[in-house]
């Protein structure tokens, strides 16, 4: 077991000293040598002091807390005048760490706001292939440091999805959304279609991870909470 973990970073290394000690355990989990866990700072190119200083702060906290065997940490700045570019740079940073982890920690509180967008729009265009099975947390701490709030990852997911949705699948969605649930019948009737298409409809919605169904008699159908996203 290993952890990646990316940071958006600046002048400010606090952040990231709270988030390591809430993911330390994965880190002291770590298998050594090639599986050792991996921290890396996305930080605007050219580094300044202030960030260097940070930086430093951060190394020092490593070094105090965990073994050299257990985490690698770098500094990987980017130069943020061609936003598409800036992406593709973090995308592909990203991707080529993922292999070796099992969970990866996306903390998007520090650096410049351009920073912090193109990481999460990066997140967006990583193959599915690279984030399928992996633990993938994306948190970002409040301004006061004492609450952090998680992205639900189905976010990245979800968004993929939207182009391949018929107007009936969103329909269906939307009733499950206000209905709470709902079995094939209650939607058949709701909208006039047959009671085979409207099956089908759900085991494509439950096939793209969209809702969740209990088999019984009637089978019937929920909506999870980030097809809010879709209506």
């Amino acid at each position: 077991m290993s952890q990646l973990m990316v940071y958006t970073f600046g002048f400010d290394e606090k952040f990231v000293l709270r988030s390591l000690m809430r993911h330390s355990k994965g880190i002291f989990e770590s298998r050594p040598e090639s599986n050792r866990s991996k921290i890396v700072l996305f930080t605007i190119d050219p580094i300044v002091d202030k960030v260097k200083s940070a930086y430093k702060i951060v190394r020092d906290f490593i070094e105090k807390y965990f073994r050299e065997d257990k985490v690698e940490v770098e500094l990987f700045p980017v130069k943020v005048e061609d936003f598409e570019g800036l992406v593709s740079d973090i995308k592909s940073k990203i991707s080529a760490e993922l292999p070796r982890h099992d969970t990866v920690v996306v903390n998007l509180t520090g650096g410049m706001r351009v920073l912090v967008l193109a990481t999460f729009t990066a997140l967006l265009f990583i193959p599915k292939s690279l984030i399928n099975g992996k633990n993938l947390i994306i948190e970002v701490e409040r301004e006061d440091g004492d609450h952090v709030i998680n992205i639900s990852p189905e976010i990245i997911v979800v968004s993929r999805l939207v182009d391949r949705l018929t107007n009936e699948k969103l329909r269906i969605i939307k009733a499950l959304l206000e209905l709470g649930e709902a079995d094939a019948q209650t939607l058949s009737e709701m909208f006039k279609l047959d009671v085979s298409t409207v099956r089908r409809h759900l085991d494509g919605l439950e096939e793209l991870g969209l809702i969740e169904i209990t088999r019984g008699k009637p089978m019937r159908a929920r909506a999870k909470p980030i097809c809010k996203l879709l209506i």
